[in-house]
């Protein structure tokens, strides 16, 4: 896969729904935004124990819905899906 789905991260159902249904609100993206973590990806490491602590940072710490970030790369260029629908506005744009 091109993509790996967030069951294969065990990422956490989103919560707080925005009154249209969505977590943040939708959009039709006309842009990409390259966005980083403050996390270090070390190639040794786990990407799941990262993707869950970045989730877990989002949801828990800044009462965001979900992870912030539609899509995220680990060290070893795997691609994760990150939100869990690519129509919700990112919370870092």
């Amino acid at each position: 896969d091109l993509v790996l789905p967030r069951s294969a991260w065990g990422a956490a159902p989103p919560g707080g729904w925005a009154a249209d249904g969505s977590c943040y609100g939708t959009s039709t993206p006309e842009r990409v935004t390259i966005h980083h973590t403050a996390e270090v990806w070390h190639s040794a490491g786990n990407p799941v124990e990262v993707l869950q602590s970045v989730q877990d940072y989002h949801m828990n710490h800044h009462n965001w819905c979900d992870i912030g970030y539609h899509f995220l790369v680990s060290a070893d260029g795997r691609i994760w899906q990150g939100a869990a629908d690519e129509t919700w506005k990112g919370t870092h744009v």
